[in-house]
């Protein structure tokens, strides 16, 4: 037993550089020590940089000054992006593990009539040897090509020396900003640059408001109507998407039923069946926007994990280091224009708007 021990450290001293960083406060320590005269550099920090060259990353090298945050890090930075956020938590998600994207099939549909469903599947009744005549699906490609999100954040050498807290601060609010960049991306981007929001997508239906309709409220009427043109309403992530300035109209509701306030068994209020996520990305009260009938499991994202790169020479003679991070994401939604029910003339989005009542 005892000889067992000591095979199992040596194996671990042996091993040092295949020990991730327990913690971004540890890394950026290490990363601040080898910068220093005659400091020594974790072969943590050197088995990094190794496997980066050899992927040909270039923020990697090491006369630059750059050591990239180690990958389980990495990855619970962005695991928790997708546990924390409320609309990340529930839309559908992708990673690619090679190449600048992700190309998705789906189905090419624009109407639910017979012939015409998920893009051209036919079915039939038919009687024991009755022949099928054939029937070919179309489906079109979601075409996600990964679009780079920066940011940047400076620390004294002192801060990152002698206090855990501002590691724990950084990771913590490196994950807030990236939550909010990319779910604000999620409702308004525009597609260049950025992913395609849903404000602005080709599938996106946006219900007028009532002819008598006063500025800047929302009646019982938009909200049914909003909810008829919402397709597939057993999905479990449909939600409505709502500015704060929003809520007391909303409230104002409970009278008629159709609102309910969040309680000890749901975190959400409840309308017409379906939670509210009130969000700072959604348009102020009266303006296109200010609330949307979303089914958040038909928008695509494809990512990678969030790189961090912590730099000794930027700010080299205020004995500062720099920590940038970079973020590849995209997506937009699975549905580029709605559809035409089987039966009605209506058509049917997984995401619906109301129009401007100014």
């Amino acid at each position: 037993m005892p000889l067992a021990t000591a095979t199992r450290a040596r194996v671990v001293r042996d091993n040092e550089a295949d020990r991730p960083f327990e913690s971004l406060a540890e890394q950026m320590r290490a990363v601040l020590l080898a910068s220093e005269p005659g400091g020594r550099l974790d072969p943590r920090l050197r088995r990094i940089l190794d496997e980066e060259r050899a992927a040909g990353m270039s923020e990697s090298v090491a006369s630059d000054g750059g050591f990239l945050v180690d990958h389980p890090l990495q990855e619970e930075v962005r695991t928790r992006m997708y546990q924390t956020g409320e609309i990340l938590s529930r839309v559908s998600r992708y990673s690619p593990t090679v190449g600048n994207g992700a190309k998705i099939p789906v189905a090419s549909e624009t109407s639910r009539a017979n012939g015409s469903r998920q893009g051209g599947i036919l079915s039939y009744w038919g009687a024991e040897a009755d022949s099928v005549l054939a029937s070919d699906g179309e489906f079109a490609l979601l075409d996600l090509e990964l679009k780079k999100l920066l940011g940047l954040v400076y620390a004294t050498d002192e801060l990152v020396v002698d206090s855990d807290l501002f590691g724990q601060w950084a990771e913590r609010e490196l994950i807030r900003e990236l939550i909010f960049r990319a779910e604000d991306a999620i409702v308004n981007g525009t597609g260049a640059g950025r992913p395609l929001g849903i404000l602005n997508a080709g599938a996106t239906i946006e219900v007028a408001k009532e002819g008598s309709q006063d500025a800047d409220t929302i009646v019982l009427d938009n909200l049914s109507k909003m909810k008829a043109r919402l397709f597939g309403r057993r999905s479990p992530s449909i939600v409505w998407l709502v500015n704060q300035d929003a809520e007391p109209q909303l409230e104002a509701l409970d009278s008629a039923g159709v609102f309910t306030y969040a309680n000890g068994v749901s975190p959400y209020a409840y309308l017409l069946g379906f939670p509210v996520i009130p969000v700072e990305y959604t348009a102020t009260l009266g303006d296109r926007g200010d609330i949307i009938l979303a089914d958040l499991g038909e928008y695509v994202v494809a990512d990678r994990d969030p790189k961090l790169v912590g730099s000794i020479h930027v700010r080299f003679i205020y004995a500062e280091r720099a920590f940038r991070f970079t973020y590849r994401v995209d997506g937009q939604p699975a549905w580029s224009v709605p559809v035409t029910p089987k039966n009605g003339t209506a058509t049917q989005s997984p995401f619906v708007t109301l129009a401007e009542r100014a």
